[in-house]
């Protein structure tokens, strides 16, 4: 599994919250899992990760462009998923992630059973990730600028030449980040 988190500042206490819930996952269903925390990078960042990586699946810390006191979770498909309506590492749509929710609350049964739950995970401890170190984050920005540059492969840039450009990151995981995208990189 990929995780990955914007800057908000209750990104650490949910990756936190979904670490344990991992760990309770793998003592119910007696599974492993294997995560890579990749901090802090973009949406489309983390769904290039679950490609690239081959995952079985990943998940956003992020509420997107709504209030910094906000938060959500936006959970990705696997690498291994046929490609069609959401492709490899493409965020779950609507109708999917309702499904989730509800199997979630099928599976806990009562409210009673979910309070227990609740306490389960508040006393369990963490799936201790694999830490990604700044080379290989490194080295998925540069892999995902490829994969962008291949976009563009259809457009011819030079009627491009000229025109102002405007990187907005709203604050967001791809603040700073511009002179990474920016010039040298589509001329």
């Amino acid at each position: 599994e990929v995780i990955a988190r914007d800057p908000r500042p209750s990104g650490l206490a949910v990756r936190e919250a979904l670490l344990r819930g991992f760990k309770l996952a793998e003592e119910d269903f007696k599974v492993k899992v294997n995560v890579m925390d990749f901090g802090i990078i973009t949406t489309p960042m983390a769904e290039f990760a679950v490609r690239h990586h081959q995952a079985d699946g990943g998940v956003i810390i992020t509420a997107s462009h709504n209030p910094l006191e906000d938060n959500g979770i936006k959970f990705m498909t696997s690498y291994l998923r046929k490609r069609g309506r959401a492709g490899q590492g493409a965020l779950l749509d609507g109708a999917a992630m309702n499904a989730l929710i509800n199997h979630v609350f099928t599976v806990r049964g009562s409210p009673a059973e979910f309070r227990r739950f609740q306490e389960r995970l508040k006393n369990t401890g963490a799936v201790e990730p694999e830490r990604i170190p700044d080379g290989r984050i490194s080295e998925l920005r540069h892999g995902y600028l490829r994969f962008l540059k291949t976009l563009f492969l259809a457009v011819d840039i030079g009627s491009l030449k000229g025109l102002p450009v405007a990187v907005d990151s709203n604050g967001g995981a791809g603040a700073g980040r511009a002179e990474d995208g920016g010039q040298g990189h589509l001329q």
